[in-house]
């Protein structure tokens, strides 16, 4: 006769499926350790067994408790198995162990993405309003200067020829990332109808990570990064 079994540990519930000839003799393997899938869940009781005449049909029979869930789920309900869902100490100590190492390499690398993607996101929120305020200044419709003001966490576009003297009804606040070290001139003014920067220069943006971009404002009023 050749055998299906399923074993069952006394120290976790853990389930083990198998197959062999002698049923005896392999229930004391596994309590002597000498099955490296199974010594650590040891010591083991036979909790079901099914009988075959011919070893082919119990190597199917255990394969399909093995890999097919369906097959162990309706075997698992016909005999009332409830399996244990405990873990060893040893087991979670390894897990937090692993999580801590994984953690250990990825914050690092989530770190460095996040502060280039800050400055990514600065960069173009300077030099596009910068664009913004210079295409207003140009429209005959508004006939007014505008300009931009950049503060530590904050972009403005406002309406007027400086920004102490600004209509605070027409701002336009764009925040980006506080940790963003900006340097050079932080309020550039564009001439009416011109459209012509009053002060020009290198505005240097540079992350925590020591990253930086530069946005250069020439005279014609190209904005460049």
């Amino acid at each position: 006769m050749y055998y299906v079994y399923l074993l069952k540990s006394k120290l976790n519930g853990q389930i083990y499926v198998g197959s062999t000839r002698d049923l005896r003799r392999r229930l004391s393997e596994h309590n002597k350790g000498l099955y490296s899938s199974t010594k650590r869940y040891k010591p083991w009781s036979v909790y079901y067994y099914e009988a075959y005449f011919e070893e082919k049909f119990a190597r199917i029979r255990e394969s399909r408790l093995k890999y097919n869930g369906n097959a162990f789920r309706e075997l698992k309900k016909r005999i009332g198995l409830k399996t244990g869902v405990g873990f060893t100490l040893i087991e979670v100590m390894l897990a937090v162990v692993l999580v801590g190492l994984l953690a250990g390499i990825g914050m690092p690398v989530y770190y460095s993405l996040q502060t280039r993607n800050d400055l990514d996101i600065a960069a173009a929120a300077v030099s596009q309003n910068l664009r913004r305020a210079q295409v207003l200044s140009q429209s005959v419709d508004g006939d007014r200067s505008w300009g931009v003001r950049i503060d530590p966490g904050n972009v403005i576009v406002f309406q007027g020829s400086s920004f102490a003297s600004r209509d605070q009804s027409f701002d336009e606040t764009f925040s980006i990332a506080e940790n963003i070290v900006i340097s050079g001139p932080n309020e550039i003014v564009f001439s009416k109808l011109a459209g012509l920067p009053q002060s020009t220069g290198n505005i240097m943006l540079t992350s925590s990570a020591n990253e930086s971009k530069t946005i250069t404002i020439n005279a014609k009023g190209t904005v460049s990064y």
